[in-house]
């Protein structure tokens, strides 16, 4: 097969692929757009929902869609029973001006609610004005019941309240003043697809310019072989009429020698016939290389992750996150030379250490999202990563898997490692 006819396919296949990739990045950004009209319509379920009020019934199902904001006028407060374990959200009871208790949950200091506890526990105080409360109904859950029932039987100086009774007394909810009532709005939805859309439109994107750019090449290559050829049909004619003069006399005219002619257009077909091209090296970008690289090892990451989560050793994904972190500079950048081999290794190298890191902070947020599932939850993990990692000892696993991800990474790629290392760049003039 001639260099040509080569050149000419994989012309066709990279339209093939930039086709392929606009049809992904249309898809793509479809379903972002759907996500989109999702978050607006539950952004407005939502406004409506807030713009209505009812009163706080404490025998209502909590678990229900919230349609409007519960309110209650609290005159009283006592001290807390319970606390999640962030230590910021309070279980507190919240008394009416009939003296019935209902339990309210609420954020932050309560230092400014201290009149309402004065009335509660100081002889003689002044009752405060009534301060309405606002919030949600939420189900009590087992462990809060608990600390309820003791907490009042503390307060009252008795066994007032039990098992048997509590719902009778208390109420089958909770008032959370700490949520917003969204109505049937479902951000989930919005949230799923914006992110696939997103994330599939950037695979998109990264293609579409991969073979753009491959594609550019590859024309550019073919118009070189089609001009190699053209000049080595042109120089044999003009040799063989230039040599030959139809009288049978050998005129060189300016002094050119046959033989050489000959030797050019020998060179010229045979260089065209076994599609060497001697062109100079072509300049690669590093910073685009770099962001190549960066994309290509996050790829590694999710399979670190996702090998993890099945349960198996994750640092065979090493090899692949060296592997595309390679291609991808080298997608990016237009070549990979020596530098961007080194880059790449360390970007790997540190992809490696993040991608164990982030496996154990996937970790303890599974394992605080049973206490409470919230954007809060995983604020509270990242910043509070080392006491947490400390407190359920965690440490030694998390080195001893370093170790072995970069063990078995060093083990599953030496070969690469070492061709990075040891790479030559190669100049076609010398």
């Amino acid at each position: 097969m001639s260099p040509a006819v080569s050149y000419e396919k994989q012309k066709r296949r990279a339209t093939a692929g930039i086709v392929s990739s606009a049809v992904v990045l249309g898809l793509s950004l479809s379903i972002a757009l759907a996500g989109w009209f999702f978050l607006l319509d539950a952004w407005g379920q939502a406004l409506r929902a807030q713009q209505r009020e009812t009163w706080f019934d404490p025998w209502e199902d909590g678990g229900k869609i919230q349609t409007s904001y519960k309110c209650w006028n609290m005159t009283g407060l006592s001290e807390e029973f319970a606390m999640d374990f962030k230590e910021t959200y309070h279980y507190c009871f919240a008394f009416g001006q009939t003296g019935v208790p209902l339990i309210v949950k609420m954020a932050g200091s309560l230092e400014e609610f201290q009149p309402y506890r004065d009335a509660l526990y100081v002889e003689g105080a002044q009752m405060p004005e009534a301060f309405m409360l606002r919030g949600v109904a939420a189900p009590i859950e087992d462990d809060i019941r608990e600390f309820a029932i003791e907490s009042l039987n503390i307060l009252y100086d008795g066994q007032v309240v039990s098992e048997d009774d509590f719902e009778e007394l208390i109420g089958v909810s909770f008032l959370d003043t700490t949520k917003k009532p969204m109505g049937g709005a479902d951000f989930a939805a919005g949230i799923g697809c914006g992110m696939f859309g997103l994330v599939f439109g950037g695979i998109g994107i990264f293609l579409l310019v991969v073979n753009i750019k491959r594609r550019i090449r590859v024309g550019r290559l073919l118009e070189k072989e089609r001009e190699s050829m053209r000049q080595a049909a042109a120089w044999q004619n003009t040799a063989y009429d230039t040599a030959y003069d139809g009288t049978g006399s050998t005129d060189y005219g300016r002094g050119y020698d046959s033989s050489v002619w000959g030797y050019e257009a020998r060179e010229s077909q045979s260089a065209a016939a076994s599609g060497v091209r001697l062109t100079p090296l072509k300049k690669s970008n590093p910073f685009l290389g770099i962001l190549g690289a960066i994309g290509g090892s996050l790829l590694g990451v999710v399979l670190w992750l996702f090998i993890s989560f099945v349960g198996f050793i994750a640092g065979f994904a090493g090899f692949v996150m060296l592997k595309c972190a390679l291609k991808g500079y080298e997608a990016l950048s237009g070549r990979l030379d020596k530098k961007g081999a080194v880059l790449s290794l360390l970007i790997t190298a540190f992809m490696i250490f993040f991608a164990n890191g982030l496996e154990y902070v996937i970790a303890l947020c599974r394992a605080f999202f049973e206490l409470d599932a919230s954007v809060d939850t995983i604020r509270y993990v990242l910043m509070n990563f080392g006491q947490l990692m400390t407190e359920t000892q965690s440490w030694g696993g998390f080195y001893m898997n370093l170790v072995l991800g970069y063990g078995l990474s060093i083990w599953a790629s030496y070969r690469v490692i070492w061709g990075i290392l040891t790479f030559k760049e190669q100049d076609p003039f010398n």
